[in-house]
């Protein structure tokens, strides 16, 4: 499909054919607003096929969808167009800490029709999802780490915990508010610091077309597999200024909005400094490798993550 003309705010590497661009975290019709289902609301009104086609357009080489639970708009799209060879299964996950019902979204990338029916069996606890994608070797990330936390544990407990079962985390995510990004973005930087071992990703987030591929992760590939490998080892997670005209609008305020208080009538990041303070917090969490995590790929890696970013991300 065609490409668009050249972008004065694209990088000069933009169209470096070495390195190869992927907006990991994407919707379509097939995200189901399911806390109201009675209404048969979307949490997304994309087709699959303008999805792809417009992410292509705007330069991504490889293309997926995340749909909430549903591998069913990635599986439309390749009934449809069987032979396409840079499009690839994924799907963003909702599961649960048993304990605290505290609630995480996990994306898992270039999976087939079995692995997400037994990820859908397990995902009411993430202990056994993990468990799954470990012993299968599915790349996976965490998306937008405290967009759902509710203190139900501590945030230095909460974060030891993801750290114990993940080594991929959504830094830049295009429908979050800044302070979100950065505050996960500066706990990546400490985690490096600290062990060197965990890749950073980013994804637009898209409910609708116009945020698509505005944020998205960039690795040197020469294949879908090529590039999911490289993700691994380190991407290089790219968030572009939107214009004004393509920002979203419910959808954006949606995602952005101040987590609920649990009772002393802050929220849990409501504004910078209370992301500060958890920071310093979290600046003291246990951050070694439980041995269990080798297990995700056979060895251990050191990351060599860079994170690009505009002045507004």
């Amino acid at each position: 499909m065609p490409r668009n003309a050249r972008d004065p705010e694209r990088p000069a590497w933009f169209s470096d054919r070495r390195f190869k661009k992927v907006d990991l975290h994407c919707h379509s019709v097939y995200s189901t607003f399911k806390y109201f289902r009675i209404a048969n609301t979307r949490d997304s009104y994309n087709r699959p096929e303008d999805v792809y086609r417009l992410a292509k357009q705007r330069g991504m080489d490889y293309v997926t969808l995340t749909d909430h639970d549903s591998i069913d708009g990635c599986l439309y799209l390749l009934d449809k167009h069987p032979d396409l060879d840079d499009f690839f299964i994924s799907e963003e996950v909702e599961t649960w800490f048993p304990d605290t019902r505290q609630r995480i979204h996990v994306n898992v990338f270039a999976i087939d029709e079995k692995q997400h029916v037994e990820i859908q069996r397990r995902r009411e606890n993430i202990f056994d999802v993990h468990e799954y994608i470990r012993d299968e070797k599915i790349l996976a990330s965490v998306n937008h780490m405290f967009q759902n936390y509710r203190m139900r544990n501590s945030p230095r407990q909460y974060f030891e915990e993801m750290l114990r079962m993940f080594d991929v985390f959504e830094v830049k995510n295009g429908a979050m508010a800044s302070q979100h990004n950065r505050l996960v973005e500066d706990l990546m930087a400490v985690v490096r610091e600290k062990r060197g071992d965990v890749s950073l990703v980013a994804g637009s987030d898209a409910h609708t077309l116009g945020p698509l591929a505005r944020v998205y992760t960039v690795a040197e590939a020469e294949s879908v597999p090529h590039f999911l490998e490289k993700v691994r080892l380190g991407g290089l997670p790219i968030l572009r200024k939107r214009p004004r005209s393509e920002e979203p609008r419910v959808h954006a305020r949606r995602e952005s909005a101040p987590p609920r208080s649990r009772g002393d009538g802050r929220s849990v990041l409501g504004g910078r400094r209370a992301a500060r303070d958890h920071l310093v917090e979290l600046r003291q969490a246990d951050l070694r490798v439980p041995s269990d995590r080798a297990g995700i790929d056979g060895a251990s890696r050191r990351r060599e993550a860079v994170v690009g970013s505009t002045p507004n991300c």
